[in-house]
């Protein structure tokens, strides 16, 4: 399920403003660390609390540009007095650390935050390493910040490029919270996952969750689905029904469906997308969100028009039928599957339909290098939380092996399963699977129940 970091950091922590906390955020140069520290602060500013942002590398100008890319808007809080950014000089490990402590605290009492974000603390740990006396003289320090703050004291710590751990030494072990950024890279692509190395008074049952950060939103954290907490919405929609060799339309209502749709790869797909469509589509009112990974919306409204012209759909209708769809296109292999999953839930959150179709899933399927294990886990959260915001989901593929197609009919409510009757595909059989039952029927069958659908949209939407 993806949530917004701060969100997930409540699950956590708790609420980090007014309660004392020492939290360690550590990572690769460019892992999310700022980003997250960030987004941390901004919590506490939206509450109408202050927060200090002391760093060590980066200019104010410059911080507060990169930081509304993703929706954090530092300027705008620094102005009304609740932000205030401090740039402090690195000091070396010849020099005396006490003078830069001396200041934070004068800063501290002066400004009275509620968080105090530090970026970065490697290099005062750097320059305590070697000294045991003003190594403990430091660590008593940020533990005593928290209690006179009553609130959040953020570390932001390096791990060197390459490396996967590092110790942190002695904030390790009084860090309420310790979190590590790491980055990937998969294939050209990269991929993000939050470490969840320690919580204090928590027992933990994640030690990883995927993350991305996204343009004007920031950090999303992508956590695994815990289905006691999955509620699927019951759903009062009209719908299309089939019913043996028949069609009817009916309202029902029931928690939202995922039908899986499959077809040899020799065969059109057009026929099992029209009537996959017009199930829905007898509704008049519904709203639908076709994703393609192959066509765009161009070519999608070409084909689909040449369906219904066969089926004797005047250009009225078919611009009618046409202008209900809200048709994205896509390429998979631009993405990692994780960001895929929430550039396609911030496209449903946007939108808001009633049904998602997804076509030629196939296609992410072949292009992303993915343990079968790992996306079958990021398929299921996807699928369950679309419904779990009332949303039916249709997905739509070739067959390209029993791996991918058993792990959709798994996890799939409805099925239509097309398949050939011999080894040259010289006829189709269709299997139709709802909870109720499995029904078989012969291609020339199911060109009828397409032509029965279209009839009916067609007097639908031929009505002014």
């Amino acid at each position: 399920m993806s949530v917004k970091a701060v969100d997930y950091l409540k699950e956590l922590l708790g609420d980090f403003v007014g309660f004392p906390r020492l939290v360690v955020i550590a990572g690769h140069p460019g892992s999310g660390k700022t980003s997250l520290a960030s987004t941390i602060c901004l919590y506490a500013l939206e509450k109408n609390e202050k927060c200090l942002y002391i760093s060590f590398q980066e200019d104010r100008n410059r911080l507060y540009s990169q930081l509304e890319g993703i929706g954090i808007n530092f300027r705008k809080y620094d102005e009304e007095g609740l932000l205030r950014f401090v740039k402090m000089p690195v000091v070396s490990p010849e020099e005396d650390m006490h003078p830069v402590l001396d200041t934070i605290s004068k800063l501290v009492l002066d400004f009275n935050p509620r968080i105090v974000v530090v970026d970065s603390v490697t290099p005062l740990l750097e320059n305590v390493k070697d000294r045991v006396t003003a190594r403990a003289y430091l660590q008593n320090f940020f533990w005593e910040l928290q209690k006179i703050i009553s609130g959040t004291v953020v570390l932001i710590s390096e791990i060197p490029i390459g490396e996967e751990y590092v110790s942190i030494g002695w904030i390790e072990f009084v860090a309420d919270a310790v979190l590590i950024l790491k980055h990937y890279v998969k294939g050209s692509l990269i991929e993000r996952v939050m470490e969840i190395r320690k919580i204090r008074g928590r027992k933990l049952t994640v030690a990883e969750v995927r993350f991305t950060i996204q343009s004007g939103k920031g950090i999303i954290i992508h956590r695994p689905i815990v289905l006691e907490e999955f509620k699927a919405p019951l759903k009062r929609r009209v719908i299309a029904i089939h019913r043996g060799r028949d069609v009817e339309v009916s309202e029902i209502v029931s928690p939202p469906l995922y039908t899986y749709i499959e077809y040899p790869s020799g065969l059109t797909s057009w026929l099992p997308i029209a009537y996959s469509l017009f199930i829905h589509l007898v509704d008049r009112n519904t709203k639908i969100l076709f994703v393609s990974y192959n066509y765009s919306e161009t070519e999608l409204k070409y084909y689909l028009s040449q369906v219904l012209e066969r089926y004797g759909v005047d250009n009225e209708t078919i611009n009618k039928i046409l202008n209900k769809i809200i048709f994205i296109s896509t390429n998979p292999a631009a993405y990692t599957l994780h960001e895929l999953s929430s550039y396609l839930l911030s496209i449903v959150d946007e939108v808001k339909p009633d049904t998602l179709y997804m076509f030629n899933i196939s296609t992410a399927w072949l292009t992303m290098k993915e343990d079968p294990r790992d996306y079958a886990m990021k398929l299921y959260n996807f699928i369950f939380e679309v419904r779990s915001k009332g949303i039916d989901i249709v997905r739509i593929g070739c067959f390209v092996d029993p791996v991918f197609s058993n792990m959709n009919k798994n996890l799939a409510t409805h099925s239509i399963i097309i398949m050939c009757i011999d080894q040259i595909c010289s006829d189709y059989v269709i299997h139709v699977t709802t909870p109720s039952g499995v029904s078989k029927l012969s291609w020339r069958e199911f060109e009828e129940a397409t032509r029965k659908l279209i009839e009916i949209v067609k007097e639908v939407y031929s009505k002014t």
